[in-house]
């Protein structure tokens, strides 16, 4: 990823591709619920960890969602006794401001809004927020401070009316808060880009619609009448296939977005090699 914040974030994000290569370690680490009492863990790095998927594929997730990113990061001033302080071109820098700052971007560039500039999702993001972010709640709002040596990542949302009740287990009422990272576990900082590419991945199906897409053939334009293969590409690279039925229907399911382009090939072994429709869906 390319990023303006300066060399500090330039540092950061050559200190988060070495910290991304010992992803196998990170993966290995023992989970610390204590951290983060009554909220779900849900590391971006670990495939065990599926509440946010959970909560896609169950419908609390929609594409018009509300989401509410929550970062806790030290603050502690450095250098110190015992905190040193972080450098870039040989002059000292906040990394914890530099980090949030590229997680930030990244968040802006991948979810608010499209590869055409369309808005996507409704996200807000806050930091070291005494009420809803920092602990322990057996303190006042104005007592708590982030922890020494944090950088916390926490998503929330609130759960549509119709699953509350459902989820009132959980604790919380209506409002879920998973964790997508933890430094205070890991020991580690973040790699914002890797953070996203997972939230797009996970929140994916969150964002597609279905939709029947007529097949004709070329050139006289009128409905295919025989079983073809649908092959649909995105913006992205990534490819969807169908199959048309015998009066020239597909039927698909794709990501919001535009830049959809659509090729079909007839299934007829007489004409296997006809192309049939080549344009934007």
């Amino acid at each position: 990823p390319t990023c303006s914040c300066g060399p500090q974030c330039q540092s950061v994000m050559a200190d988060t591709s070495i910290m991304s290569s010992s992803s196998k370690k990170q993966r290995s680490q023992e989970d610390k619920p204590e951290l983060h009492p009554r909220r779900t863990l849900c590391y971006h790095f670990k495939s065990n960890h599926e509440a946010l998927a959970q909560h896609v594929a169950n419908g609390d997730i929609t594409f018009d969602t509300a989401l509410e990113f929550e970062v806790e990061h030290c603050t502690a001033e450095r250098p110190a006794m015992s905190l040193r302080s972080s450098l870039a071109n040989g002059a000292a820098f906040d990394r914890y401001a530099a980090m949030y700052e590229m997680f930030q971007n990244n968040l802006q560039e991948g979810l608010a809004v499209t590869l055409d500039g369309d808005p996507m999702w409704d996200l807000r993001l806050v930091k070291n927020d005494p009420i809803s972010t920092l602990g322990p709640s057996s303190l006042a709002p104005l007592q708590r401070r982030p922890r020494m040596g944090s950088f916390e990542l926490l998503l929330s949302f609130n759960l549509p009316a119709k699953n509350t009740r459902a989820h009132a287990h959980d604790g919380g009422g209506g409002k879920q808060t998973l964790v997508l990272f933890s430094k205070l576990n890991t020991q580690r900082f973040p790699n914002p880009p890797d953070i996203l590419k997972y939230l797009v991945r996970v929140l994916r199906p969150a964002r597609t619609t279905s939709f029947q897409m007529l097949i004709r053939a070329v050139p006289s334009g009128k409905p295919h009448a025989q079983l073809a293969s649908v092959d649909v590409f995105d913006s992205e690279g990534e490819s969807y296939q169908a199959r048309a039925n015998r009066d020239g229907w597909a039927s698909l399911v794709l990501p919001f977005g535009k830049g959809n382009i659509g090729a079909a090939r007839s299934l007829d072994k007489d004409s296997a090699s006809q192309p049939l429709l080549n344009g934007s869906t």
